[in-house]
């Protein structure tokens, strides 16, 4: 299962500033804290793909904290940085399983980024494999029916399934009410009265699954007085061939 989301851990706000920002830039978001305390606290609540640990003087704390973050969990990547160069300290990390340790005078934000796509990647591919396409910061896998969003596992009822599956299909194009009513996702028609109000609460009811804010929706975007688009810049995320692959699956 993908993890979406970044757990940053630093009292520096600048620093996690930088980092969140470098982050979004390849679509990663990220939540951030202060302490140790904050971040176990965040991590029993929501799984996490990356971690990017500032270690601070409560060393023993953090390496308890990254023993158990790291155990059994192949999808998580830990980044630990160290205030200054410690080999002794970088051994202990390494061993507590962290997959990069880097000095803080060593961090520049750009060659650190490049450092975690490099830990991340097989992860992503990984997904890749198994059918999970990423949409902002949510990631779905159209086939199983699962939707990662905001550090939640969800499920995807068969219609909004097939909905999703639609709109992917056309990632460049406005998909009127008309166009959506009349496909295969409604199994039983309803009167033709009631079908911009059916498909209107289909949207909604899927938005409410993938949408990290559904009052805001970035993803599935609204068009007035015609329908519903992917947002511009997700289409060339979205290969129509890989959205054929998800429809031969329904």
């Amino acid at each position: 299962m993908g993890r979406p989301l970044a757990l940053i851990v630093d009292n520096d706000k600048r620093r996690k500033t930088i980092l969140a920002r470098a982050l979004q830039s390849i679509n990663m978001g990220s939540d951030s804290v202060s302490t140790l305390t904050e971040a176990k606290d965040l991590a029993t609540r929501k799984r996490y793909q990356l971690i990017v640990l500032h270690m601070g003087a409560a060393k023993q704390k953090a390496y308890s904290f990254c023993e158990a973050i790291s155990r059994g969990d192949p999808f998580l990547t830990l980044v630990a940085i160290l205030p200054r160069i410690n080999i002794k300290a970088e051994s202990r990390l390494f061993d507590c399983g962290a997959d990069e340790v880097v000095a803080a005078q060593q961090a520049n934000p750009s060659v650190l980024l490049k450092r975690i796509i490099v830990h991340l990647r097989p992860c992503l591919e990984h997904l890749s494999e198994q059918h999970w396409v990423r949409l902002r910061t949510t990631w779905v896998s159209i086939i199983d029916q699962e939707v990662w969003c905001n550090g939640e596992l969800r499920s995807l009822s068969r219609q909004q399934q097939a909905l999703l599956a639609y709109i992917l299909a056309y990632p460049g194009r406005t998909i009127s009410r008309k166009n959506l009513f009349s496909s295969d996702i409604w199994g039983r028609k309803e009167p033709s009265t009631h079908r911009g109000k059916a498909v209107d609460m289909a949207v909604s009811n899927l938005r409410a699954v993938i949408e990290p804010d559904p009052k805001h929706p970035q993803i599935i975007l609204s068009v007035h007085g015609e329908g519903f688009r992917l947002a511009p810049d997700l289409r060339a995320r979205i290969r129509k061939s890989i959205a054929a692959s998800f429809c031969r699956g329904l």
